[in-house]
């Protein structure tokens, strides 16, 4: 699929789609005033889950013996069941935002925001040093009645409210590896994530709900292929509003594009271009404390869980994948919401791959699924309690299996 083709195919369909509410975690947000007209103020949050996970302890079905079955995301081979005290989904978050007087009817801010976690990777008490901080955001923006204008460190546009509006966004989901990090919520099981990076972006003001945003990305590495001579570009579609009779839509469509050259890779010891590309949308219906949403996404060169990594084949050509997620909840006098999810991420077979899997040598992954049932509990507007369990499953193309549970226990401030 060109740019030009995937650029008409996802405005086509964000205008069929047509309803769009960004999810975002709701912050009371310190703010201090002066008498100039400046503004400074905080937000974050702080958050810790008591994790259970009992994973099986080998792969199941297929030939166990080979070493290759990798990217189930469960613990590793050997560690049947795990205890972690650990970062949810949501690292924790410590941000500071800064405001200009307003001139000329522009207001211009920046906003700097550090994620830390809790745990060790390593578990050990003798690492004083060993939970990390990552800088997510460092960005200023311009906003004024010609839109706004985003320049700095912020979260990509692709697949970027697949995971804001994923259900475990206040919860744990997939653990995942249970070092260092956050869990995955449903990363590689609904959705890639996007992450956070250094872009220049643009975004429409607010066209009776429609909003359109265009972006150039720094361009990243994708695998082996780590010649970038040009920017990525990402571009979305959304719109939010109200139906009547207390029905909140919303939807979005987003995609993007980014090349790339393997050394060497190509024909003759010539370089080999690849591409990371794909269209990524999204649809929910809030009625009187109902939300139901679902998502999804089509790419190729995506990665297998972060955006661009595990894109590639041993033969440097892209995988294909799709993507899906759905949710149901309810939430019982504006504190108490319930909700089931379910993910799935399939993967295309490569020729490389097939090749490998006939000859014994290495599978690769043909799909992973969760399940989460969740319950969420506002106990002040700043505080939360939220228990979940959620089944997960990977699958390879031999036909061998992984499957894994996990109870969480959990809890937010929220300032």
């Amino acid at each position: 699929m060109n740019k030009s083709t995937m650029l008409k195919l996802f405005i086509v369909l964000g205008l069929v789609a047509g309803t769009f509410l960004m999810v975002c975690p709701a912050q009371a947000k310190v703010a201090i005033g002066t008498s100039n007209g400046w503004e400074f103020s905080t937000d974050g949050f702080i958050n810790a889950f008591a994790i259970i996970e009992d994973a099986d302890e080998t792969v199941n079905g297929g030939d166990a013996a080979i070493a290759t079955h990798a990217g189930d995301l469960m613990n590793a081979v050997g560690n049947e069941k795990s205890f972690r005290v650990r970062t949810g989904l949501l690292p924790g978050l410590i941000a500071f935002n800064v405001k200009a007087p307003t001139t000329n009817g522009i207001d211009v801010a920046a906003r700097v925001g550090f994620y830390p976690q809790i745990q060790d990777p390593d578990q050990s008490r003798g690492t004083a040093f060993g939970s990390q901080i990552d800088l997510r955001e460092a960005f200023l923006t311009a906003d004024g009645g010609f839109g706004q204008i985003l320049a700095g460190r912020a979260l990509h546009l692709y697949q970027g409210k697949n995971i804001l509006t994923d259900m475990t966004l206040f919860g744990a989901g997939v653990q995942g590896g249970s070092g260092g990090g956050t869990t995955l919520g449903y990363i590689g099981f609904g959705y890639i994530y996007t992450n956070f990076g250094a872009q220049l972006r643009y975004t429409t003001p607010d066209l009776g709900g429609v909003k359109i945003a265009f972006g150039i990305l720094d361009p990243s590495v994708i695998d082996t292929a780590t010649i970038t001579e040009s920017p990525g570009y990402e571009a979305e579609i959304s719109y939010a509003g109200e139906m009547g009779g207390g029905v909140k839509l919303q939807a979005w469509v987003n995609g993007m594009s980014q090349d790339a050259d393997i050394p060497g890779g190509g024909p003759g010891g010539t370089d080999k271009s690849v591409t990371c590309s794909g269209v990524a949308a999204g649809v929910g219906v809030d009625v009187v404390g109902l939300h139901v949403l679902a998502s999804g996404f089509s790419g190729t060169g995506n990665g297998t869980a972060i955006m661009m990594a595990g894109a590639l084949d041993s033969a440097g050509e892209e995988i294909d994948s799709t993507g899906l997620l759905g949710q149901v909840s309810y939430t019982i006098m504006g504190a108490t919401k319930i909700g089931i999810q379910y993910g799935q991420v399939d993967f295309d077979e490569t020729n490389a791959g097939r090749t490998a899997r006939l000859a014994s040598t290495a599978t690769q992954l043909d799909k992973r699924t969760a399940f989460t049932f969740g319950v969420y509990q506002d106990i002040t507007p700043n505080w939360k309690v939220m228990g979940e369990y959620t089944a997960a499953k990977a699958e390879w193309f031999d036909g061998a299996d992984r499957e894994s549970s996990t109870f969480a226990l959990g809890t937010f401030f929220i300032w």
